[in-house]
């Protein structure tokens, strides 16, 4: 009686077909959130204005916090 063959005689037409996850050449995946800054950045108006309105919410705050109320 002959042994039963292994795994890997079994399927030799299967031998060197690669597996999507480790092939390679696949290219890496981003978030959304990776996605959406990444186009943000290249907006140098919107990021500008950002970065006044976040100047002017802290601006805000901080100056409440020093000045007395009459």
């Amino acid at each position: 009686m002959k042994p039963p063959p292994k795994p890997r005689e079994s399927l030799p037409h299967f031998r060197h077909v690669k597996h999507p996850r480790l092939d390679s050449s696949l290219e890496k995946g981003t978030s959304l959130g990776r996605d959406a800054w990444l186009r943000l950045r290249k907006n140098h108006l919107a990021v500008a204005s950002m970065i006044l309105l976040a100047a002017m919410f802290l601006l805000c705050f901080v100056v409440a916090n020093f000045c007395q109320d009459p």
